[in-house]
């Protein structure tokens, strides 16, 4: 099927919600996602990250990461919007015609399970338009994935 790019939307956006409960307590939870050394081991096909400004974790501070998505080789920047600890963090992620604010809450539900709420909005432009209107499952499924991922690798690395 052929597409005629005239007909395209300049801009589109998306957003999803994704909660899930960790067998963790909250202080571990967040040691755990707050350290750069372990991205590796929990984030699907991460190649490498750098912090380019600022304390990792901490409002105002920038990372490039190079992650693989689909098949494709993506140089993002992740820019740390607000960090209030423990409750909650907030990121804007960019990259060629994508810009995505990813908002971040944990609860503690009890003692030793914590509540993982991320409320991601995908902004879309450019030829990224079309991708994101074909293909919004594969946007909705990494984040999903990026919470079971964590949730599997840091209860792991607890018991």
């Amino acid at each position: 099927m052929l597409v005629d790019e005239r007909n395209l939307d300049l801009f589109y956006s998306m957003k999803c919600h994704h909660q899930i409960d960790i067998r963790l307590p909250r202080e571990c939870v967040l040691r755990t996602i707050n350290n750069a050394e372990l991205y590796p081991k929990w984030q699907r096909g991460l190649i490498s990250t750098e912090l380019i400004k600022g304390e990792s974790g901490q409002t105002g501070a920038k990372r490039r990461i190079y992650i693989k998505i689909a098949g494709q080789r993506i140089k993002m920047i992740e820019t740390i919007l607000e960090y209030q600890p423990p409750e909650r963090w907030q990121a804007r992620y960019t990259a060629n015609g994508l810009k995505s604010i990813q908002t971040n809450i944990f609860k503690a539900i009890s003692n030793d399970v914590t509540r993982w709420d991320c409320y991601s909005e995908f902004q879309f432009s450019g030829s990224m338009v079309l991708i994101g209107k074909l293909m919004p499952q594969v946007f909705r499924e990494r984040a999903r994935l990026t919470q079971t991922d964590f949730r599997t690798f840091a209860e792991e690395l607890y018991a």
